[in-house]
């Protein structure tokens, strides 16, 4: 019996100290409207932006490219690459880092995230980690996100960071039917 209580308990601590991301983003698509936005990311455990600021999205696909870029009245922007022929063809649309640098065999790429605080920009690279395109296409484009952030000028400070994108039926991508052959 004891034994059986513990593992209770245990299942219950681990089941609230992770986020459960398919939640966030079924919820995440059902509240939005076409065309908008969440920007759901924690930096160091605490919301790296406000909720209620409105983010735009604009998008570079190409056979050799992805760049999916986010961006806030506030100065606040995601920037996310990834980089290699026939990329949208790799099972996996993940980028694995470690020490600042995509893991072989995978996808290479960047991932950029900052903001201005009191008219100082703050920006951060993913340093250990990954981040996953887990939908591209005219009706979403879903991000997540996990890892350690590190400044660039600065080799000692990390910060943790996960998170989630959500942008339900991307305007730009409906309007551009060159790129349905990079959808997924």
């Amino acid at each position: 019996m004891k034994y059986y209580l513990l593992t209770f308990i245990f299942f219950i601590f681990s089941c609230k100290s992770e986020k459960n991301w398919d939640i966030i983003i079924f919820e995440s698509l059902q509240k939005l409207s076409a065309d908008q936005i969440v920007v759901d990311i924690e930096v160091d455990g605490v919301p790296y932006f406000d909720k209620n600021e409105d983010f735009k999205a604009s998008v570079l696909l190409n056979q050799m490219a992805c760049q999916l870029e986010f961006i806030n009245e506030n100065l606040g922007k995601f920037n996310l690459r990834v980089e290699e022929a026939d990329w949208s063809k790799a099972t996996s649309k993940r980028i694995k880092f470690k020490h600042g640098v995509p893991e072989a065999n995978d996808l290479s790429g960047s991932l950029l995230i900052g903001k201005s605080i009191n008219v100082i920009q703050e920006g951060f690279v993913l340093f250990n980690g990954s981040v996953e395109i887990k939908q591209l296409n005219q009706n979403a484009c879903v991000i997540v996100i996990d890892g350690e952030l590190k400044k660039p000028e600065n080799d000692n400070a990390s910060k943790p960071i996960n998170g989630v994108i959500v942008w339900k039926l991307p305007k730009e991508l409906s309007s551009n039917p060159n790129w349905k052959e990079f959808y997924f």
